[in-house]
């Protein structure tokens, strides 16, 4: 039979929007997928970072008290933007930060006599200097934590 060439192009044309519409159905659950990835990997990425920082700081603070009266260090630690606090708990032995929900805890030998942590948790992410300076007072030797 001879169609008119009308039919034969609407007939093309069907056949690209099929084609088009498996093509979709294919890709949509690898985009997906690769998008939960990503997501995946940026968290953990934030999560390691921050521990990361976190041992930085606690191995510093032990370093200062083990060697004593005197000593003082100045620290660079980037904290990533999906922190929501660090927290130094004074005249305590612990480190601590929250990232999406999970904290990480570091403990230190050297008790922290005053910490330049926001008590509060707040903390703005990227790049923050703290001078760690070994403390001796009559009531408490140990290790404080000053930003500059």
């Amino acid at each position: 039979m001879n169609y008119p060439m009308k039919f034969m192009r609407a007939q093309v044309s069907i056949e690209y929007i099929v084609i088009v519409s498996v093509l979709l159905l294919l890709f949509v659950p690898v985009i997906y997928y690769a998008e939960s990835q990503r997501i995946e990997f940026v968290n953990n990425y934030a999560i390691t970072q921050t521990d990361a920082s976190l041992s930085r700081l606690a191995s510093v603070v032990d370093y200062i008290y083990f060697l004593g009266e005197g000593n003082e260090i100045i620290i660079d630690i980037y904290f990533p933007t999906e922190i929501s606090g660090v927290t130094a708990t004074p005249d305590g032995y612990e480190i601590s930060a929250t990232v999406f929900d999970k904290e990480i805890v570091k403990t230190t030998r050297a008790k922290i006599v005053s910490a330049g942590l926001p008590a509060d948790g707040i903390l703005l992410e990227g790049m923050h200097r703290y001078l760690v300076r070994y403390t001796h007072s009559p009531n408490a030797n140990g290790v404080d934590i000053v930003p500059i």
